[in-house]
């Protein structure tokens, strides 16, 4: 699995995911941004993922 397989992947069950929380809020956005570039390195998924998953326990 590449690094773009992973970032797929891991923005797919964002957009799962992310109905249990603020659909547009700033950690989404952030998290998606990140995701989907190639060359911004500030968040790997995994930390990204981690963020998202953690808000959106709040939100339940």
């Amino acid at each position: 699995m590449t690094a773009n397989d992973t970032r797929k992947e891991a923005f797919d069950t964002l957009k799962k995911e992310r109905g249990r929380a603020n659909d547009n809020g700033p950690l989404w956005q952030e998290c998606s941004l990140h995701l989907v570039s190639q060359y911004n390195l500030n968040y790997t998924t995994q930390q990204c993922f981690t963020k998202f998953k953690n808000l959106s326990q709040k939100y339940k």
